[in-house]
């Protein structure tokens, strides 16, 4: 690994993502063009449930009428259906709404949760010297969040550690798609090219680098950037 190559160890961390801010509760307008409000939705009414029972009673009358019921056994059977019909639209009408989360945020939550254990555990194992379990780790956790560059960054720093730097470019090049202002992800890639012997490419990234240190205000980064590209220029 090049000495002077950033890694959360012996370096510094990359910048964290700042997450969304928590969404704030909306005021709808609900004023129409003639400047009027419409009246909120309401309740079904009393008057609604009394017009349904009358709707039952009489559909029961007119077919005890039909088929010739007695009037004896017509007042229990009317008071029973229209009693037990009522309770039933009451049931349906009065429910109260479920306040379970939707289905698809709870999924993306948990898959969130599980990306950032996976990450933990790259990271411990990075810090025990275990390179292929931090690489395995580190996948696991893309697999969940596949759109985090930091992953992808320190996966990268991984496969560098190992050797294997083409994967290392592989990863800091995914970094850089999902943030083009990931100074630290071409500074590395500019040491992966730099030990591959692609002396153009690698210059091309120190100097990327080195105008994002300056953008960012990290002038001791922004020189060693422009130093390292300057030495491989000489050559």
């Amino acid at each position: 690994m090049n000495n002077n190559e950033r890694t959360p160890q012996d370096d510094r961390e990359p910048t964290p993502k700042r997450p969304p801010l928590p969404s704030q509760d909306l005021t709808v307008d609900l004023t129409t063009q003639n400047g009027q409000t419409p009246a909120p939705k309401m309740a079904p009414t009393k008057t609604a449930l009394t017009g349904f029972q009358n709707r039952v009673k009489t559909s029961l009358e007119q077919f005890s009428t039909s088929v010739n019921l007695p009037q004896s056994k017509i007042s229990p059977l009317l008071a029973g259906s229209v009693l037990g019909l009522s309770v039933a639209l009451m049931i349906v009408l009065f429910r109260p709404l479920s306040s379970t989360p939707p289905p698809a945020q709870n999924q993306s939550e948990q898959r969130k949760t599980v990306a950032e254990d996976w990450f933990q555990q790259a990271r411990e194992a990075s810090v025990r010297g275990d390179r292929q379990a931090a690489i395995d780790n580190y996948t696991q956790a893309i697999a969940r969040s596949p759109k985090n560059p930091n992953f992808y960054y320190n996966r990268g720093i991984e496969h560098s550690a190992s050797g294997d730097r083409p994967a290392a470019i592989k990863d800091y090049t995914q970094a850089i798609k999902l943030d083009k202002n990931f100074a630290d992800a071409y500074y590395n890639r500019a040491n992966a090219h730099a030990a591959n012997g692609q002396q153009k490419n690698a210059i091309a990234d120190y100097q990327r680098a080195a105008n994002l240190y300056q953008r960012q205000g990290l002038k001791d980064y922004q020189q060693e950037a422009i130093a390292a590209a300057q030495k491989l220029q000489k050559k």
